[in-house]
């Protein structure tokens, strides 16, 4: 049976206090690049899984939520409104804030859209989305040039996103370059949110796509980013961000009920918790399953 239909009986404190609604579910991107239907029906599954704690939003297109609409009516049994954040196209903003809106009107017993994402390259866009994102959304926003931008995103009342990889190797930011935007976000009491590239927990090399002559590369995990998250909100030095960015071996983690540990590092489960909730607010994934049966093979859950 897979990880998700067989779970293991316990989860660390820590483990549910770093990982509670971690995961955003991003199967309509690549590489998996899955149809709405298909989509929206794992998303289905993963909600009622036992693992479902660590499930966070669905993530789609706000260009595409006519699509997701028709695909709910297949939905059977939601006991609460599936939490969704929407992608914002700046070129077509306008109407597609409004669609959002709209979409919420009329499916709030099934999903609610309550969390937008942008790109933003110019002073224009960062003002012309702090000025239209509508009340109660919390907004992120990929920004061309995190030294500029980062630092005005708390004035504007919105949060960053950072891309950790993608389907070509020059995707993959360097552990330098994600020091220096979480360094960035916790001088600036900035939220953020990860995006693409981290299905797996550790940092370790993994085809690019799911084709069988995909090229490999190393790959960011999404437990070094959030644990940098950690060291960098508690002030510790630009090296130790990146050494824990560039461990790849679960075992120099330790998890218990109490705390996470990494080297003289410590982090009790409220302090990951307040991370968690004021901090690094999740990461986006396009496959759920992935990450559990990792995190199944580890032990960790």
């Amino acid at each position: 049976m897979s990880a998700l239909e067989n779970p293991r009986p316990a989860v660390s404190g820590s483990a549910r206090a770093l990982l509670t609604n971690a995961i955003d579910y991003a199967g309509l991107f690549p590489p998996s690049a899955l149809s709405m239907t298909e989509a929206v029906s794992n998303f289905g599954r993963y909600w009622n899984c036992v693992e479902s704690w660590m499930l966070g939003k669905f993530v789609v297109a706000a260009s595409r939520l006519r699509e997701l609409e028709s695909a709910l009516i297949e939905v059977q049994n939601v006991a609460s409104p599936w939490q969704v954040s929407a992608l914002v196209s700046m070129a077509s903003a306008d109407r597609e804030l409004s669609h959002i809106v709209a979409f919420n009107d009329r499916n709030r017993d099934r999903a609610v859209v309550d969390s937008l994402e942008f790109k933003c390259s110019t002073n224009a866009e960062l003002d012309y989305i702090a000025e239209h994102v509508p009340f109660g959304f919390s907004a992120y926003c990929e920004v061309s040039d995190p030294a500029v931008f980062v630092p005005l995103l708390v004035s504007a009342g919105l949060r960053a996103k950072v891309r950790m990889g993608g389907i070509t190797s020059d995707l993959f930011p360097s552990p330098a370059a994600v020091a220096e935007f979480l360094a960035l976000c916790s001088t600036a009491n900035v939220p953020f949110k990860a995006t693409a590239g981290l299905h797996h927990a550790i940092r370790s090399v993994h085809p690019l796509t799911y084709a069988a002559d995909s090229p490999r590369w190393l790959m960011h995990g999404f437990l070094n980013v959030l644990l940098a998250a950690a060291l960098a909100k508690s002030e510790a030095s630009r090296r130790d961000v990146i050494d824990v960015l560039e461990t790849e071996t679960v075992d120099a983690f330790h998890f218990d009920d109490q705390k996470i540990a990494w080297r003289h590092w410590s982090f009790q489960n409220e302090q990951l918790s307040k991370l968690r909730m004021g901090f690094a607010s999740s990461f986006g994934s396009c496959s759920f399953g992935e990450p559990v049966r990792e995190l199944c093979a580890m032990s960790l859950i």
